[in-house]
């Protein structure tokens, strides 16, 4: 994604070769003591924020998942499921549960699968995966030996962390099949001979979800299912001024890594943020840019990304101490994300119409 604009002579240059901080800061370079680093462009800053992949954003629908999985956790039960519209991001969800589990039981083992639409239809290739989930560098042998490593592994962590547990997270549970049923099944059954508890955390899109559960109880069994998956927890849009808040605040916050003080917000508008900017104070405009298009100001957590990286974009192009945000860039960006005005999808977009439908129902 690389930028042009004119310049005096009628030719366009990219802004990677010619707009670094250094511009915005009176030829002097970024302040060392704040951390930002002197000759980034606009476009490098864009490129190198963890807003612009896939976020790991603390929110009040995760909080929620989270609080349920939290219950099921001590009430001592084996299967949990967050159910969610693509959009509502049940994947990334789980990464935030992963991330809350580890802030609060940081003893607790953890481990993450996910499921293939190309994974191996077979038992040893299914048990192949699952080693190199839980990072056992040795994959091959019988499906015993290869279930024993998965079972002495867990073993071995439980012993070492003092706790009688073993949590995996299973990413793309509507791709489930009758295999991985069955060794995810067949690897709680042989921990609970050795004392330890399996919960399986579930993320999952709803619909195919469920269409999937339909054709796996005839195989696997209607009890041996509830048990794998447990309890349901649908996720929820965001709703609420102080919802969307908590968000920005969020990216106000969150350093860009662990060895660095700086945050995202900082890092990609470092002029602006030095002269006392912050996109938590945006909340007010960015709700009323969705409770104008949505009166019951719902915003799916995939969307509310999307608002925020195509401002935060253009944002990045015209970073100055004294940066202001007009009204009409939050509401362009929210016609932007659900649609509105693409005629190739119509007007009203569909997922405004499907947020009407929700409302007349």
């Amino acid at each position: 994604m690389i930028y042009f604009e004119a310049g005096d002579d009628g030719h366009f240059r990219s802004d990677l070769q010619e707009k670094t901080i250094s511009e915005g800061n009176g030829g002097q370079g970024a302040d060392a003591a704040d951390g930002t680093q002197v000759g980034f462009s606009a476009e490098e800053r864009i490129l190198t924020s963890p807003l612009f992949g896939e976020p790991v954003i603390e929110n009040a629908p995760a909080r929620e998942a989270y609080q349920a999985l939290r219950l099921r956790l001590l009430n001592g039960m084996s299967g949990f499921t967050v159910l969610g519209q693509p959009e509502m991001g049940p994947g990334e969800t789980l990464k935030v549960l992963r991330q809350y589990l580890k802030q609060e039981y940081p003893q607790l083992p953890v481990f993450e699968h996910v499921v293939w639409r190309c994974s191996s239809p077979t038992q040893s290739g299914l048990l192949s995966a699952l080693l190199s989930s839980a990072g056992h560098g040795i994959r091959r042998g019988s499906d015993e030996d290869k279930m024993t490593r998965l079972l002495n592994m867990q073993e071995e962590k439980a012993l070492v962390c003092g706790s009688p547990l073993s949590v995996w997270m299973i990413h793309n549970a509507e791709l489930i099949d009758v295999w991985t049923c069955r060794a995810l099944l067949g690897m709680r059954n042989a921990l609970m001979l050795r004392g330890i508890r399996l919960l399986l955390v579930h993320g999952a899109h709803v619909d195919p979800f469920l269409r999937r559960v339909s054709t796996l109880a005839p195989k696997v069994g209607e009890s041996e299912l509830r048990t794998l998956f447990g309890d349901l927890h649908a996720l929820r849009s965001l709703s609420g001024l102080d919802e969307y808040a908590g968000v920005l605040m969020e990216i106000d916050t969150q350093t860009i890594s662990t060895e660095s003080r700086l945050t995202w917000s900082q890092a990609l508008l470092p002029e602006a943020y030095r002269g006392g900017f912050r996109l938590k104070n945006q909340a007010p405009a960015l709700y009323a840019a969705i409770t104008e298009r949505n009166l019951e100001g719902e915003f799916s957590i995939r969307a509310l990304f999307e608002v925020i990286r195509s401002v935060m974009s253009m944002l990045a192009r015209r970073d100055s101490p004294d940066l202001k945000i007009p009204q009409h860039m939050w509401a362009r960006a929210v016609a932007m994300v659900m649609g509105t005005g693409c005629s190739y999808l119509g007007s009203p977009s569909l997922e405004l119409r499907h947020m009407q439908g929700d409302r007349n129902a």
